[in-house]
């Protein structure tokens, strides 16, 4: 799912954690390429959510993560919705080859504890 105002309000009430994927600019070729794949692992990970950004698109919310124009796009974490989020050893983007098994290598990554904790920087989760 996107993430934006919205959507930060519907999952409100949902305890899973965000598999989230920060991209340069959602409309790009190569971001709906990876956002189809992040459907697919959605499907066969229910036990997260999964969700994109574009800095091109909310810039501030992606700065939080660490994510600007400097970043080694795209970057994946997991966000548990508070003051932090977890990024996996070896994980921490995804090349344009073979993008499905480097989402599966970092899932399978932060499941089996090969995470670093981080903290957001900026506001908090309640504030946006």
């Amino acid at each position: 799912m996107p993430i934006n105002y919205e959507t930060l309000k519907l999952l409100n009430d949902d305890e899973r954690k965000i598999v989230l994927t920060i991209v340069e600019d959602v409309d790009e070729e190569k971001s709906k390429k990876l956002i189809k794949i992040l459907k697919s692992a959605a499907s066969a990970n229910r036990d997260f959510v999964f969700g994109y950004v574009g800095i091109k698109q909310w810039e501030n919310f992606a700065d939080t993560f660490g994510a600007n124009k400097k970043t080694r796009l795209p970057k994946v974490v997991v966000w548990d919705r508070m003051e932090g989020y977890f990024t996996v050893n070896g994980s921490e983007s995804i090349d344009e080859e073979d993008q499905a098994s480097q989402v599966s290598q970092f899932l399978e990554g932060y499941k089996e504890g090969r995470i670093i904790k981080e903290r957001i920087g900026g506001p908090s989760f309640m504030s946006f």
